[in-house]
């Protein structure tokens, strides 16, 4: 069991660094896309909202999202607990180890807290009913980066002249807008 759980966290961290790579890309592609193509998707009648730094175009300004608390399971509270007594700032641990664990904790990231545990060699237990816990985390993952990837930003920054094509064909479809030769040139 110890080995499937190595490669299961072994997987998880490959993931997660492609993930990383990925966001820091679509971070930039988002700006690109909506300087260039964010205008097609306004609301007629509609005041944009323009970031002066990034050139992102809104049509509201930014808010802070609210996130909606679920129940944790009880296996990934106990972790977290255990490990906050290791990592927490007032116990001696540094504001970015713990700002990682509750990161983790607050996306149901069970291998996540199992690999901080590691990391900071405190010891835990794992029996088989969380592999399968540990595979959901993996899963997690897996599904993050697919919806990326399926997103028309990554689809026109990434893809050939052919998915670039059907992405202003989408665009076009969308606002019923002609785009503009200008937002054309790359």
């Amino acid at each position: 069991m110890a080995r499937s759980v190595k490669k299961l966290s072994l997987q998880y961290q490959y993931l997660e660094l492609e993930l990383e790579d990925m966001r820091e890309l679509m971070d930039e592609y988002e700006i690109k896309w909506s300087t260039r193509f964010g205008k097609y998707f306004a609301k007629e009648g509609v005041e944009l909202w323009k970031n002066e730094k990034t050139g992102e175009l809104r049509d509201s300004l930014p808010e802070d999202s609210k996130k909606i608390k679920s129940k944790k399971d009880i296996k990934l509270k106990k972790l977290y607990r255990k490990l906050s007594n290791y990592l927490h700032p007032d116990k001696g641990g540094s504001k970015n180890s713990f700002h990682n664990l509750k990161k983790a904790y607050e996306e149901d990231n069970f291998l996540g807290l199992v690999n901080i545990a590691s990391n900071n060699k405190v010891d835990i237990e794992i029996n088989e009913e969380d592999i399968a816990l540990l595979e959901k985390s993996v899963e997690s993952i897996v599904k993050k980066i697919k919806e990326i990837k399926m997103t028309m930003v990554w689809q026109y920054y990434t893809g050939n002249s052919q998915s670039k094509k059907i992405v202003l064909d989408q665009i076009e479809m969308i606002s019923g807008k002609k785009i503009d030769p200008e937002d054309l040139v790359d």
